[in-house]
């Protein structure tokens, strides 16, 4: 998803607020009704830095994704968030 013209703060909320909204729900089997389970999803949120190539936000984006797995899944990370860089 691009924001543009969107405060990191913004995007970060807009990101929470999805990923509580997706937490809702329920996976369903059409054919049989059967209850598969919780819905969840983990979101990377990277800002345009001065100089960036669309390759180097893309990069950072999906290293924010890989980091909410890493740290647990079900949950936004920003390239703001001091334990993206932490091995």
């Amino acid at each position: 998803m691009i924001l543009p013209r969107t405060s990191m703060k913004i995007a970060a909320q807009t990101a929470e607020t999805l990923r509580a909204a997706i937490q809702t729900k329920r996976l369903r089997r059409r054919s049989t009704n059967e209850d598969l389970g919780q819905v969840t999803v983990s979101i990377g949120v990277a800002r345009l830095q001065p100089g960036d190539t669309p390759q180097g936000l893309a990069e950072r984006a999906d290293a924010c994704l890989y980091a909410s797995k890493r740290n647990g899944r079900n949950q936004v990370t920003t390239d703001a968030t001091p334990i993206l860089y932490v091995a």
